[in-house]
Order: C-alpha cells, then structure tokens, then sequence
C-alpha cells in the first residue's frame, strides 16, 4: 500500500479571473474547491490509476472536514489526526487569457506536540514491511524539519519504503535518512546542492554528486 502523509494540508480555492490585475477589483468567472496538499493530490493521481493509497497527517475545522468529506466522496482512504486548529485554506488564481496560475499560500495553523505524537503512533502502526510512505508538502508551525526524518528512519527500519516530496529544510533534513526516492523541484534541487542553475550542462558536471555525497 502506498501511505501519503501531509503535514500541511489545505482545501485549494480556485478563481477562474480573465485578465487577472493586481492592486484592482478582479471578479471570478468560476469558483471551485478541492481537497488539496501535495500527499492529498497524489492520493487523487493513485486513485485515478486503480491504486488505493491511504491519506494521512493532520485535519482541523470546517476546513478540515470539507477535504476528509471530499476524499470520501472521491473513494480515497484517510486516516488523520484532528486537530484543534483549522486547516489552511489556499487561493489559486488561474487567468484562461494569459494562462497564468497565482498561488496564495497560507501557513497553517501550530500543531501541539500532543498532536505529533500521535501522528507518529498512528503511521507506525499503519505501514507494514513493503509498504511505500510518501512524505509531502510543507509542514504547519510546531514541527521541527528533522523530525519526519526520524520517522522515515522507523520506518526504513520496519522495511517500508520511504520517498519524499518536500519543501526545503525538511527535504535536507530527509537526505541523510537515504529514501528510496526524493523529488525536488528547480528552486529545491538548487537549494540542496548549492548550483546557480539546473541546466544540463550544470547537472553533468563530473564533481556535483561526489560533492553532494561527501
């Protein structure tokens, strides 16, 4: 089984605006709203492809409710702690003449340590040896980079699979965990190993990886 783990979920607004401005009145031509978070989407691609992967991570409020009720609705499996914050709503703004996206991000609401242990309770006991955990997304205030990390070491240890699809300093803090598989972006991939690009020529050099391996 494939478990996605989200620390940071958010139900994604999307304003369909022609000619998107800023710093004027824009109206929207269309609204809708998903159950969004980067573990959240690849539920929804894993689902579409026949597999049945299982959510997890952290749900609060109406906002919280609105995306478990929409994964129900979506035949996904989810398994969440609740907490007693809101989940975090984003916006995303999608301009059908310029065909532009514009993403407003929020942060997401402290989680307690109370909440993070059980987490951790809840993720152990749901993979098994074989089983693939996907660490996603970015993660509310209240958790500490490294600590996903230490859990994808228990886990490693039990022989499931870890990959990792995040942001930042929690993707460095995962490096020295060795998941099977990691998926940087351009930003991250520059961050991580120091490049002032990620052109091919950049890539290839002959010294990069032995570097980034020391």
């Amino acid at each position: 089984m494939i478990i996605t783990v989200t620390l940071n979920p958010a139900l994604d607004r999307t304003l369909t605006i022609p000619r998107f401005s800023t710093g004027t009145v824009n109206r929207a031509h269309e609204s809708r709203l998903d159950p969004g978070g980067k573990g959240v989407n690849v539920c929804k691609v894993l689902k579409t492809l026949g597999e049945d992967p299982l959510a997890t991570g952290f749900l609060g409020g109406s906002a919280g409710r609105a995306i478990a009720d929409a994964l129900d609705s979506l035949g996904i499996q989810h398994d969440f702690v609740a907490v007693t914050g809101e989940t975090r709503t984003n916006l995303k703004i999608y301009d059908p003449e310029l065909l532009t996206y514009t993403d407003i991000n929020d942060l997401g609401d402290p989680v307690s340590e109370e909440s993070v242990r059980a987490l951790e309770e809840k993720l152990l006991l749901l993979a098994k040896p074989g089983d693939t955990v996907l660490f996603a997304g970015s993660a509310p205030r209240g958790i500490a980079p490294e600590l996903p990390a230490a859990w994808a070491r228990k886990l490693s240890a039990r022989g499931v699979k870890v990959a990792a699809d995040q942001d930042g300093a929690q993707l460095l803090a995962m490096i020295p965990a060795k998941p099977f598989l990691i998926k940087p972006n351009e930003h991250e991939l520059k961050e991580m190993l120091n490049l002032p690009n990620v052109k091919e020529e950049t890539l290839c050099r002959p010294a990069l990886f032995r570097g980034a391996g020391a």
